[in-house]
């Protein structure tokens, strides 16, 4: 659909009924960083402020607006709840992360998203 800088901005604006293409990247970084906030993700929200990691938030934020519209998602619902798991504490374990999901090890290590978001955090706090 155009990138991650164009996807984060359109999903989020859905999601936030705002028009996030006229706003710098700097203003969606804040807006992203809050909404992952407000939703409960408090400490990985400060993944929402690294580019590297908009190609996984930007698909998690439209499974968010496809569920939370009554739309048949493009992706399941394990694999939202561990998006939301890995986001919400990027520090859990694959095998906590599967637990939140109500999947196995196997299925959650098989989820790209989830395996950058917490090599990203990894970077991050090493």
């Amino acid at each position: 659909m155009g990138g991650p800088l164009v996807s984060v901005r359109y999903w989020l604006g859905r999601l936030l009924n705002y028009n996030f293409f006229r706003a710098s990247d700097s203003e969606v970084s804040a807006a992203l960083v809050q909404y992952l906030y407000d939703i409960g993700c408090e400490k990985g929200a400060k993944l929402g402020s690294s580019q590297d990691a908009w190609i996984s938030i930007a698909e998690f934020l439209r499974y968010q607006w496809q569920t939370g519209s009554g739309m048949s998602p493009a992706k399941t619902s394990k694999w939202g709840a561990a998006l939301y798991a890995v986001l919400s504490d990027p520090d859990l374990s694959i095998t906590e992360i599967a637990q939140y999901a109500e999947t196995t090890d196997k299925q959650v290590g098989r989820i790209a998203e989830v395996n950058w978001l917490k090599e990203l955090w990894k970077r991050r706090n090493v």
